[in-house]
């Protein structure tokens, strides 16, 4: 069997990009509690209202990143949660009521020996779909759109619903137990910067229809004229990343 895809060059990108961002330890418990996370009760649709929102994140039409990248590299993932655009005490980004804001969530995840990232769950566990009450997440290609409730507007923090992604990773995929949470909210400017390496995940796994990923580490393209790609910074991150690799 071919092993899946590696993002280890990517995650390492990112760690390089993570300046500014609290650095926590995993396993706050007490605020995966508060958000509603258990592992073993049963999905149930959530659906909350523009009305009853008190604070929306990565909303069409406003910036979202959001992806799952994996590596069998021991030791790269360093088993933390990174924040960044959270106001002091851990309380959501400053918005007004309802006001939706820009989103970045990246997971990056150390691969156990048996676990294909392809043929399992993976991909989809930090959405965290129908798993909190009153938190509404809608997962779009490469992105997540949130809705928080006011009735969850007190436990919700971009610090909590980290701990939730983590906790996720760990209870719903067998023997993962390092994983990185990188999560952002109302930086526009930093969190665009994360696309073309979450998008460049995406080719890694052969999700694109343009750029393909070569056995060789090259990529190729079905687009003739560079200049009017529109996947051009992605191409471009692509090749900085193998150009990196080479050079060490």
């Amino acid at each position: 069997m071919t092993p899946a895809p590696d993002h280890v060059d990517l995650i390492r990108r990112i760690q390089e990009m993570l300046g500014g961002f609290e650095a926590l330890a995993p396993g706050d418990a007490a605020a995966v509690a508060a958000l509603g996370y258990e592992p073993r009760r049963k999905p149930k649709a959530t659906v909350v209202l523009a009305g009853d929102t008190a604070l929306e994140l990565g909303a069409p039409g406003t910036t979202s990143v959001c992806r799952a990248l994996w590596t069998r590299a021991p030791g790269l993932v360093t088993d933390r949660v990174y924040v960044l655009g959270e106001v002091a005490g851990g309380g959501p980004v400053a918005a007004p009521a309802g006001a939706s804001t820009s989103f970045l969530l990246l997971a990056l995840v150390e691969l156990p020996a048996d676990l294909d990232p392809l043929e399992s769950a993976l991909p989809g566990v930090l959405h965290l779909t129908h798993r909190l009450p009153w938190v509404m997440t809608r997962a779009l290609p490469g992105r997540l759109w949130i809705r928080v409730h006011r009735r969850a507007s007190g436990a919700f923090s971009l610090r909590a619903f980290a701990q939730a992604v983590r906790a996720a990773h760990v209870a719903e995929l067998p023997g993962v137990a390092r994983v990185d949470v990188v999560i952002a909210a109302g930086d526009d400017a930093r969190i665009r910067a994360f696309e073309p390496l979450a998008a460049a995940a995406g080719v890694v796994v052969g999700e694109h229809r343009r750029l393909r990923w070569e056995a060789d580490g090259e990529i190729s393209c079905s687009d003739l004229d560079c200049r009017t790609c529109d996947e051009k910074p992605v191409c471009d991150t692509i090749r900085e990343v193998i150009a990196f690799r080479r050079r060490k």
